[in-house]
């Protein structure tokens, strides 16, 4: 993941020309606001109830569809994702 600080960062991505995302074993609120501030989204979802979820994965900006992501960290994660108007809306699935 390209980072200032430690922490994403949409300028050093660009900055570095690196278009890809690396995620080893990261909280998924991480990923979350990795997402967010890659496609500029707003993703809402349960702060506390998604404590225990972690994502290993790579995407690539130029080629991966926002569509795309959101599938593959719902489906290694089981959640839902609605898309809303101001975004898209996170929950656990219930199966």
């Amino acid at each position: 993941i390209t980072t200032v600080n430690g922490e994403f960062s949409p300028v050093a991505y660009k900055t570095k020309r690196n278009p890809d995302i690396i995620f080893e074993h990261e909280p998924i609120e991480k990923v979350f606001l990795a997402v967010e501030q890659a496609y500029h989204i707003n993703l809402i979802y349960p702060k506390t109830g998604l404590k225990n979820y972690y994502f290993s994965g790579s995407f690539n900006l130029e080629e991966d569809s926002l569509t795309r992501v959101l599938h593959i960290i719902s489906e290694t994660n089981n959640l839902n994702i609605i898309k809303l108007k101001s975004g898209y809306r996170i929950t656990k699935s219930t199966e």
